[in-house]
């Protein structure tokens, strides 16, 4: 039938949730929120593929009334005894697409595949937030001024590409990173960074002689990076620190 992830019911696929919806109940399922949420939909198919459909219109002024206001929230606090590990991953939410061995994505016409997606749409609105932000994905660290770091990946938004094949280097369609403002008028930055760090930027090239060059000639000497303006390869020089 369905199950409960931190206080939320997950019909299974092949299991249509039907009833009536009154106020904040949908047949006994209560499901609380400020304002009055809308009625969820819930529905399922046979072959697998379940969807949780879920609109709601707010029309307060504020919602600076609480810490935070979430439309959908999933909490994990973890209290082991001493430490956790987690190897395979813990998530508060994950989404996947796993595509069939074999088969095709595309078949040449463009498609938009995401695991997940998020969006902010303006519709011709005045947006005057000061010192806040509005982002359609955000990723963010409340570190504590206390804490110790002592080892791996940090960062609040990360990136990573795992077994790429040969084609991944000759078709100049994959990228770590990749952003995307080519229509309409032009915006302020492609990158903007504001922080208290040692480093602007730090470069590992992995075997050596691909992105970092060493280039010694009349022009160029000792490590160089390599970058491609407007189709055609560049050099930057460095010069190594004292």
């Amino acid at each position: 039938m369905g199950r409960s992830l931190g206080g939320a019911f997950l019909p299974d696929a092949d299991y249509t949730l039907t009833g009536t919806w009154t106020g904040g109940t949908f047949d006994g399922i209560t499901l609380t929120s400020s304002p009055t949420m809308a009625a969820p939909v819930f529905s399922g198919a046979a072959t697998g593929s379940g969807t949780l459909a879920y609109t709601d219109t707010l029309t307060a002024s504020s919602y600076a009334a609480s810490t935070h206001y979430d439309e959908m929230y999933s909490k994990v606090t973890l209290t082991p005894a001493t430490s956790v590990t987690a190897a395979n991953g813990l998530n508060a939410f994950r989404g996947e697409i796993n595509l069939t061995a074999g088969k095709t994505l595309g078949s040449g016409s463009p498609s938009f595949v995401t695991g997940v997606y998020g969006r902010v749409n303006f519709n011709t609105a005045t947006v005057n937030i000061a010192s806040g932000d509005l982002a359609a994905v955000y990723g963010k660290f409340d570190m504590g001024s206390t804490s110790t770091l002592t080892s791996g990946h940090i960062a609040p938004v990360q990136s990573n590409i795992v077994n790429p094949p040969a084609s991944a280097a000759t078709t100049g369609a994959v990228a770590l990173f990749y952003g995307e403002s080519a229509s309409g008028t032009k915006i302020n930055a492609g990158l903007e960074l504001y922080m208290a760090s040692n480093f602007a930027f730090v470069m590992t090239d992995v075997n050596t002689s691909n992105f970092l060059p060493a280039i010694s000639n009349t022009t160029l000497n000792g490590l160089n990076i390599k970058v491609q303006l407007n189709g055609t390869t560049y050099y930057i020089p460095t010069k190594q620190a004292a």
